[in-house]
This record gives structure tokens, C-alpha cells and sequence, in this order.
């Protein structure tokens, strides 16, 4: 008498190329599933800071000008005469 046994596996792909050998199909698939879920969160988290990465130097780089435009009003008013005679009224 031969006995004859089948083993289920199946292979496993991850996104990143690699394989994994599972033997037992329902774990295969939690395991897929819990895979592919967590690839998505990376992928959210990796988006999100990039984006908000991105927003803080652009915004950055906005305020600066702005200030930098308001700095050179201000002095093109002569603006900074006047703050100093104000403050020199003040000290008398």
C-alpha cells in the first residue's frame, strides 16, 4: 500500500518581489490581505509626508517673499524715518 499525500501551498507575492511558501490556503489569503493592506498604509503614510513636506517649503518660500515685499514697502514709504522720529518724540 503506497500512500500518496498532497500538500496545498501556495505562493505568495509581495509588492516588493518576494515570495513567501504558505501551506494552508485560508491563512495564505489573511496573510495576502493583510499585506496588501499594510502596502497601503505605507503608501498613504510615504503621500501624506511628502505632501505636507512640499506644502511647508512652498509656504515658506510664500511668506518670505511676502515679508521680504513688505520690508522693502516700508522702507521705500519711508516708513522708517517716521518710526524714528516717533520714537525720538517719545524719548523727550
Amino acid at each position: 500500500m503506497v500512500h500518496v499525500g498532497y500538500e496545498y501551498r501556495e505562493v505568495l507575492e509581495e509588492p516588493s518581489g518576494g515570495r513567501w511558501l504558505l501551506l494552508v490556503p485560508e491563512t495564505s489569503e489573511k496573510a495576502k490581505v493583510q499585506a496588501l493592506r499594510m502596502w497601503s498604509r505605507l503608501k498613504l503614510g510615504l503621500t501624506e509626508a511628502a505632501v505636507e513636506r512640499s506644502a511647508s517649503l512652498v509656504g515658506r518660500g510664500m511668506l518670505d517673499s511676502l515679508l521680504n515685499s513688505l520690508g522693502s514697502w516700508w522702507c521705500a514709504a519711508g516708513a522708517v524715518e517716521i518710526a524714528e522720529k516717533v520714537a525720538e518724540a517719545r524719548q523727550k
